[in-house]
């Protein structure tokens, strides 16, 4: 017979019924402690042990606490995380390099060939930059979510090894997709916005001179610009925020793309302002980092990671997404 069965209420919660035992203490646990089933030990015994389990769920977390764990377990292996952060900061400025120079070359091939017109320029520039970001995008990001599933060893009280940065190379080809998908939800309206405007300034302009459209043609459709960011910037602040957490539910569960945007934006859903916050406080950690002689930024940026992926796991943990084993 279960705990339930003879009226046993949760340690934790007491006015709620408990639903099975904790493994380690004996203690009474609700569905909502034992994370519908997924945990066998209690918060209190997760949070004591800090190692195989993340003691946070969706409904039994806030931000001073999973901050405080994040912490903990970043003072524990600070400097390895620190490594892992230096090698994300090494790929991405390569990547970053090859892919300005490719982007040059285009826009100067095309500039000798049509020095006096600026929609063919500027289509190629948005082009080459286009191809940057997916090629710069694809690279950093199987890298960040290696970041990520170091991040989340650790958080799980693992040693954080730099071998795992490569850990999801195999899932490029879904990484991909999901930063297609999530560039023409978020990048879209925006590059149809510029394109709008720059061509109607472009007409706007007294000449078809490139010096033209950009000393007159763009002051005048300036404050359509304006409106139309004002517009559109809470929109897609929503979207963004929704798909936020996909690249770590592709990192941590064996899912295709469009499942990780779709459980991403199941996790997120009624916890916006705290996934902004938590995004917000990561940001000030970068930034105080920055501030520390720059050389701060490295290890300020891998608690910040930790702090995400701290997000990432109490949203997850009671949201009735499959568990998952060790990827």
């Amino acid at each position: 017979m279960t705990p339930a069965g003879f009226g046993a209420l949760c340690a934790r919660h007491p006015a709620v019924p408990a639903a099975r035992t904790c493994s380690r203490c004996g203690n009474f646990m609700c569905d909502e402690c034992s994370d519908l089933g997924q945990q066998t030990q209690c918060p209190s015994c997760r949070e004591l042990a800090g190692t195989g389990t993340f003691p946070f769920s969706r409904n039994d977390f806030d931000f001073g606490r999973v901050w405080a764990f994040c912490y903990e377990r970043f003072r524990v292996e600070w400097a390895m995380l620190s490594v892992c952060v230096l090698i994300l900061f090494a790929v991405s400025m390569a990547v970053g390099i090859f892919g300005a120079a490719f982007r040059g070359i285009a826009t100067a091939i095309v500039g000798e060939a049509s020095p006096n017109d600026p929609v063919r320029m500027g289509l190629v520039a948005g082009l080459g930059a286009v191809f940057q970001q997916v090629v710069q995008g694809a690279v950093q990001g199987v890298v960040q979510m290696g970041l990520y599933r170091v991040a989340v060893d650790v958080l799980q009280g693992k040693k954080a090894d730099t071998t795992r940065l490569f850990s999801q190379v195999s899932k490029v080809g879904r990484f991909l997709a999901q930063y297609l998908i999530q560039l023409v939800l978020i990048g879209g309206p925006v590059l149809v916005l510029l394109g709008g405007l720059a061509l109607v300034g472009y007409r706007m302009a007294d000449s078809s001179s490139l010096d033209d459209f950009m000393r007159h043609g763009l002051l005048k459709v300036l404050p359509l610009f304006v409106l139309a960011v004002v517009i559109l910037f809470l929109p897609l602040i929503y979207v963004s925020l929704g798909v936020s957490l996909a690249s770590h539910e592709l990192m941590y569960s064996d899912c295709s793309a469009t499942e990780a945007l779709s459980r991403s934006w199941k996790m997120v859903n009624g916890f916006r302002l705290p996934t902004f916050g938590f995004g917000f406080m990561a940001g000030l950690v970068t930034m105080a980092g920055v501030f520390a002689c720059c050389v701060g930024v490295i290890p300020a940026s891998a608690l910040a990671q930790l702090l995400m992926c701290g997000l990432f796991l109490s949203l997850r943990n009671g949201s009735g997404l499959p568990p998952v084993s060790d990827p």
